[in-house]
């Protein structure tokens, strides 16, 4: 009677959590909100961290005959194979490099499938630093991005590798996961890529389709998918029932078994899970380029952020222990890193193809050869824009304290023509009461962000951060410190020449009571222009900042030739007295 019960009672739980069968699917309210507790059926699944710990000390052994020249990305599941790489001088890396303001860095290297059995070695060719690696679930195929996002697949059987997806086809892409039958991958869990076909599919046809990210047993997995209402969600999937068990919402990291990481979006705001008790708590706040669960320990290792803008290391390398909460955190040039799959050492990517950097996790101190550094305009230009950022998204005191900070950013200035900076972040704080409103920013500061191009002569520097909201900016160095003076202002561009010629002609019609032609292009704002007109003899006019805009507010123009509107402050003096007013041209044409 009593096992009865309990087959009735697990019955019920089944019951409770989303069932898929086959293609139809029941879905109950409130699955996708967070849980304090697990189903039976998933609390019985053996949280057992003893089986990676000898994956690790397995890997190890695999290791020890591998070449000092290789530095080792991944073994295969049946240790048969080691797929390392050896770092190659390149100068286009480089200079990519050098523009990455915040976020990971690549380098040219030569890829290798090494065998332990015989000591050979396999050339697979050159590729920039691969962004994300994984074997299918057979463990015959080992799919990876490579730094270009070129998406290829290598078969351990036949070892020959494919390029399945070109980055010209779909740029930007970092992560994959694979289906269970090795059909299909999901990209950045935004699409999903079908093999034999080299089509995409739908995300929306395909939500509450899970994508292996770590394996329990046979039937049991972590895997990333789609709710109904496509936000990314990680759940505790049975293959052989269908159901799930909603884990939490966000973009998987790793798991060891017993804790899962992951992140909100993909580089921000770290998050751990105990998949014993479920207990979910945020560990870091902020950006996050690597991160990763030491199966041997427990330990969490993330790269993030240096809160000291000032230091030379941009980055902080932080090893986390779960339970104590202990932080112990070395600086860096650079965030991005392997981790030996014999979990001794971190390998990192350098920002310069001489730099040479790794932390030895035993005692967890770092190991570096520094040849080049950073240009010292290029550095603090950087620092500069980085400011602006934290300034913008984080800041919530008086406008007293917004001010300070603002001045050690944005400056007014006249050279190269007018730029007001300064007085437009002040206007816009008094206007919103806060640095930015909601619809100019995204939701987290950029975690990568580059300057493509920047091009500084002497003490000015034009930079292109090719950001959504905030995209060319203006900069001026002022007794060796790096302002920021406009906003898509171009001073040096044809387009900004000929609306402030266009400009001139216009106020001189106004003007010389010219009324005919001054109201020719004037819409909506005639009775103010004549009374202009009829005060103009005691008024002087001045053409003021250009900013160009790609369409209107809030999406300023990335590049002049491309710009659709022009806002221009006309300063209006009468006697002491000095007024500005805003003028807006829009392209009617293309090259009106």
């Amino acid at each position: 009677m009593k096992k009865l019960l309990l087959t009735l009672s697990i019955l019920v739980l089944f019951l409770t959590s989303c069932a898929i069968k086959e293609d139809t699917l029941v879905v109950i309210e409130g699955e996708s909100e967070e849980k304090d507790n697990m189903p039976d059926y998933v609390i019985n699944i053996q949280f057992d961290t003893a089986i990676q710990k000898k994956v690790i000390e397995n890997n190890s052994s695999v290791l020890k005959s591998l070449p000092s020249d290789l530095t080792p990305i991944a073994v295969s599941p049946d240790s048969d194979k080691v797929f390392a790489y050896s770092n190659i001088p390149d100068m286009q890396s480089e200079l990519r490099n050098r523009n990455v303001v915040t976020g990971n860095m690549i380098g040219l290297s030569k890829l290798y499938v090494y065998k332990p059995s015989n000591q050979s070695k396999k050339d697979l060719g050159n590729f920039l630093s691969i962004k994300d690696y994984k074997f299918d679930e057979s463990g015959e195929l080992f799919g990876f991005i490579d730094g270009s996002g070129n998406v290829f697949i290598y078969n351990l059987s036949t070892e020959q590798l494919d390029r399945i997806l070109s980055s010209e086809s779909y740029k930007g892409l970092s992560t994959l996961s694979w289906s269970r039958d090795s059909k299909k991958l999901m990209f950045d869990t935004k699409v999903i890529f079908d093999i034999s076909s080299k089509e995409f599919i739908s995300i929306a046809a395909e939500s509450l389709t899970p994508f292996i990210k770590h394996k329990f047993n046979n039937n049991t997995y972590l895997v990333q998918m789609k709710d109904v209402h496509y936000y990314d969600m990680i759940t505790l999937y049975d293959f052989n029932n269908k159901n799930y068990t909603f884990i939490a919402n966000g973009i998987y990291s790793d798991c060891d078994n017993a804790n899962v990481i992951y992140t909100k979006n993909s580089m921000n705001d770290l998050y751990l899970t105990n998949l014993k008790t479920m207990e979910n708590k945020l560990i870091h706040e902020g950006q996050i380029y690597k991160s990763c669960i030491l199966k041997s320990t427990g330990d969490i290792i993330y790269s993030t952020l240096n809160t000291n803008l000032q230091s030379r290391n941009r980055y902080v390398i932080i090893k986390l222990d779960p339970v104590t909460g202990l932080k112990q955190s070395i600086e860096a040039v650079t965030p991005t890193f392997y981790l030996s799959p014999s979990e001794d050492k971190l390998n990192f990517v350098g920002d310069y193809s001489n730099n040479e950097l790794n932390i030895t996790l035993s005692d967890f101190s770092l190991t570096q050869k520094i040849s080049r550094s950073e240009d010292l305009d290029i550095f603090k230009i950087k620092t500069t824009i980085l400011k602006m950022f934290k300034l913008d998204y984080e800041y919530s005191g008086s406008y007293e304290g917004y001010e300070a900070l603002a001045k050690e950013i944005y400056v007014n200035t006249y050279d190269l023509g007018p730029q007001e900076a300064l007085e437009n972040k002040l206007i816009d704080y008094k206007r919103f009461n806060m640095p930015l409103p909601g619809m100019y920013k995204e939701a987290y500061i950029p975690s990568f962000i580059t300057i493509d191009p920047i091009l500084i002569n002497k003490n000015h520097a034009s930079v292109n951060l090719g950001q959504f909201f905030i995209n060319s900016l203006e900069m001026m160095k002022i007794y060796d410190e790096w302002y920021i003076t406009g906003f898509s202002t171009h001073p040096n561009s044809n387009e900004v020449k000929e609306i402030k010629t266009l400009v001139k002609k216009y106020l001189n019609e106004i003007k010389n009571k010219k009324l005919e032609e001054a109201l020719k292009f004037c819409k909506n704002d005639e009775e103010f222009v004549m009374e202009l007109i009829q005060n103009a003899d005691k008024l002087d006019f001045q053409v003021g900042e250009v900013e160009l805009w790609s369409m209107s507010d809030p999406h300023r123009s990335e590049f002049p030739e491309l710009s659709s509107e022009a806002k221009v402050k006309i300063v209006i003096n009468e006697g002491n007295e000095q007024k500005k007013y805003k003028l807006i041209l829009s392209k009617n044409h293309k090259k009106t």
